[in-house]
């Protein structure tokens, strides 16, 4: 029996839940990617097959199928027990696929993550359940993998092994003995079955590699995922197979059939949710109500459906609660998004703010340990200086991975969408190769954040798919924040050991800020960058059909590429394309570095950060200074996130951060400043003056001209309202 090794690489990242820890590691160490499961190009199998048979095996050791209820005790993706009565089956991959890439063997996995382990801690997992289809398999292995670090924590030989076949009248379960112990800790398992594979010549589907699924009514999309080993005893995952397409275009959830028994005192609850992260909220004191909108992610981690929800949201004094009510009962498992109005401060601040769930249908929250039920996060209030949000849009990519071509196209598009966003391209080397524009100061914040590649994240508050990448930027622009950036870059030193970037950024902020709240780390990115090879598979697929003789048209419909994909995919694997927007280095890529965080800062306040970086070095292709640029980033250090940014090309000036346009419009009315008074010339306005405490100081009508008086020395911000357009201004008198 062989001893698999686990391979690991900074490559493409495995999928967490949300309220789970991101982890750095890459099981997909494969040539040819899955193209969408039952999407086979030659039509060989045109869809799922779905075995009408009854489980009559008991694997229950805790409570009886009979009623269909959801066994507290097991470790799987169901919502019902009534799932795992149906079994179908799926198309993942064709057998030549395998062999193609020097791949002896297959089987599947499937992961689970430290939101469910928890519910689990003590517990022994005691069995293992599974299915497998008709083939030539041997040396079959059942295994346990922390995903974390790559150990193999339990693994047991399966010395016979039951198959389905196109003709099986009755489904007869593996069941592998087991004694792994959860601890809860756990943040990522994957827990699944491999073997040595031949060809079976004899069954329907020969071609093909057939994974038995049940429907997967979570939707988490984490239950199947199709894995190879090789004759050298490695061990990886090929691709996610937890979503299937037909090939009317039917989208399913589904999960291997893959179910964990326990015995211990722990397990799912009747009545359980999970606050899995609540943005940060950035409102306007001035804003309408409907403006200012909070978004939490919750999940139904109880057995029973949600019908409703308890919950409050405490700010400093403040104190706001309500009911809510999903559409739909909302089962197993299932994350969704709550939206709702945050009582805001009253007047210009920043605070934490508690958003928690204090009941689930009526009844008490039945599992809160480690805050499991609630979410801490900043809560500011920004009064009439608030600016617009720069987007920032970090890709992960590298030249050996395959999709990545895509990242490329994608970076482009957004780079026209929102011509203020600031775009880094984060290289990272992927199966085990080298990438030569690998940013090492950037390595742990991909370990810490990457999810698949390629990828985005935008602005560090969520992941992207690389296809929405535009759209994310418009959005987060639209945004507003707390603070105006601009920085200054120059060169000084000469030489490859003395030469530095000295970098300032100019800050304002229209709240306070206590000391260590932000911070500002820099990045230097490159464009125009070529000579370097980038693998394609967008070119392989494109090659592989098209010996094969189909058309031009039929290849982009069946693969579903777009037209720049296709024009791409006829560049040849690999290529050398122009990149654009490289990351060669960053000073503080978590924001924790002493010299990143900003000191206690005031309300209008200019305050300027400076930073000495080191000049990128890169050994081929080298780094050309012409075509560097240089960008500020600001962290909310509470929540991680990128507040805004500001970018221009190495020894130029960017413009600052523009006032909220919203709140501006053409044909404005005037405003002069003129003894301690704003002067303002304009026809059937309203216009309000308030202190730097968001206090009004005076207001008029304003058919003409008036004066408005400050009453004193300090910083005003005057507000005018004409023919529904609003103007802000602010002056130190």
């Amino acid at each position: 029996m062989k001893q698999f090794l686990l391979i690991l690489a900074t490559a493409a990242m495995v999928a967490c839940a949300a309220n789970a820890q991101k982890v750095s590691v890459d099981l997909r160490n494969a040539n040819t990617p899955v193209i969408s499961a039952l999407q086979q190009t030659d039509g060989t199998l045109s869809g799922a097959k779905t075995l009408k048979a009854n489980l009559n095996v008991n694997r229950n050791q805790h409570a009886t199928r009979a009623d269909y209820a959801r066994n507290p005790y097991e470790i799987s993706y169901e919502t019902a027990a009534c799932e795992t009565y149906s079994v179908g089956i799926a198309g993942i991959l064709n057998y030549s696929s395998l062999t193609n890439n020097g791949y002896t063997g297959y089987g599947y996995a499937t992961s689970f993550t430290k939101d469910m382990l928890s519910r689990y801690a003590g517990s022994t997992i005691t069995a293992i359940d599974f299915l497998a289809w008709d083939g030539v398999l041997t040396d079959v292995m059942a295994f346990i993998i922390d995903a974390t670090s790559g150990q193999l924590l339990w693994s047991a030989a399966v010395d016979s092994l039951n198959q389905l076949t196109a003709s099986s009248n009755e489904v007869v379960m593996n069941q592998v003995a087991c004694d792994y112990t959860v601890t809860g800790e756990e943040e990522l398992l994957y827990v699944g079955w491999v073997a040595t594979a031949a060809q079976n010549e004899s069954d329907a589907y020969k071609d093909y590699i057939i994974m038995p699924y049940y429907e997967d009514n979570t939707l988490a999309g984490k239950g199947a995922y199709f894995m190879y080993t090789t004759s050298s005893g490695s061990l990886g995952i090929y691709g996610n197979a937890s979503e299937l397409t037909d090939n009317s275009g039917n989208v399913s959830h589904v999960a291997a059939y893959i179910v964990l028994e326990t015995d211990g005192v722990k397990g799912l609850m009747d009545y359980d949710m999970s606050v899995n992260d609540l943005d940060p909220v950035r409102a306007d004191l001035h804003w309408d109500a409907e403006k200012n909108v909070a978004t939490a992610s919750v999940t139904n981690m109880g057995i029973n459906n949600l019908t409703s929800f308890d919950w409050t949201y405490t700010m400093g004094d403040k104190v706001q609660s309500g009911t809510y009510t999903p559409e739909t009962e909302q089962p197993f498992y299932r994350t969704f998004d709550f939206t709702f109005t945050p009582v805001l401060a009253d007047t210009p601040s920043r605070k934490n703010a508690t958003f928690a769930i204090t009941s689930v249908n009526g009844g008490g929250d039945e599992y809160t340990q480690d805050s499991d039920n609630e979410a801490v996060v900043p809560a500011v209030t920004m009064g009439y200086d608030t600016y617009a949000r720069t987007p920032v849009i970090e890709e992960f990519t590298s030249t050996n991975c395959g999709w990545c071509p895509g990242g490329l196209i994608y970076m482009a598009d957004a780079a026209s969408a929102c011509e203020d966003a600031v775009l880094i391209a984060v290289h990272t080397d992927y199966n085990g190769s080298a990438d030569p524009l690998t940013a090492d100061t950037y390595a742990d914040f991909v370990s810490a954040n990457a999810e698949s590649f390629p990828s985005a994240m935008i602005n560090r508050l969520y992941t992207s798919a690389i296809e929405d990448i535009a759209a994310g930027a418009i959005e987060m622009n639209e945004n507003r924040v707390e603070a105006s950036m601009k920085i200054t870059s120059a060169t000084s030193g000469s030489g490859l050991l003395n030469k530095k970037i000295e970098a300032t950024t100019e800050l304002t902020f229209g709240i306070d800020a206590d000391a260590d709240q932000y911070a500002v780390a820099y990045v230097v990115t490159e464009d125009e960058v070529t000579g370097v090879d980038q693998l394609n598979y967008y070119a392989y697929y494109y090659e592989y059909y098209s010996a094969a003789g189909y058309s031009d048209a039929t290849i982009q419909n069946g693969l579903g590429f777009t037209s720049e994909e296709m024009a791409i995919a006829k560049l040849g694997n690999p290529y050398q394309p122009t990149f654009n927007h490289v990351a060669t280095y960053i000073t503080d890529a978590l924001g924790v570095d002493e010299a990143s965080a900003l000191p206690a800062i005031t309300n209008g306040q200019a305050f300027t950060h400076t930073a000495t970086i080191d000049f990128p070095t890169r050994t081929s292709p080298g780094v050309k200074e012409a075509n560097l640029s240089v960008a500020a980033l600001l962290i909310d250090k509470t929540s991680g996130e990128i507040v805004t940014a500001c970018q221009a090309k190495l020894g130029e000036t960017s413009e600052a951060s523009s006032i909220d346009q919203a709140k501006t419009a053409e044909n404005a009315p005037v405003i002069t400043l003129q003894d301690g008074a704003f002067n303002v010339v304009a026809d059937n306005a309203t216009a309000q003056v308030y202190d730097l405490n968001g206090k009004l100081v005076t207001s008029a009508t304003v058919n003409g001209s008036a004066s408005l008086p400050t009453f004193g020395k300090g910083v005003y911000t005057i507000r005018v309202v004409a023919n529904g357009n609003v103007t802000t201004q602010k002056a130190a008198f």
